[in-house]
């Protein structure tokens, strides 16, 4: 996965950002934090790689969802 020169620009900026917002102690760290950073992480790399996948899954399971959802 290759990065353009916009999204590189962009992760830089969210990079620094973080970084400033730790040194002031405005952003603190704690277990719950990493943990929804990585979440977060994993959220939208997974979208970027397999966004075509998920795509067909869900439009597959739209209907059988909707008939269980509507049956309560």
């Amino acid at each position: 996965m290759r990065l353009t020169s916009t999204a590189r620009k962009m992760l830089f900026a969210a990079i620094l950002f973080i970084c400033a917002l730790s040194s002031k102690k405005i952003l603190i760290y704690n277990e719950e934090m990493i943990v929804a950073g990585c979440f977060i992480g994993f959220i939208i790399l997974s979208r970027k790689s397999l966004g075509n996948t998920f795509n067909r899954f869900i439009s597959k399971n739209v209907e059988p969802t909707r008939t269980i959802v509507t049956k309560y």
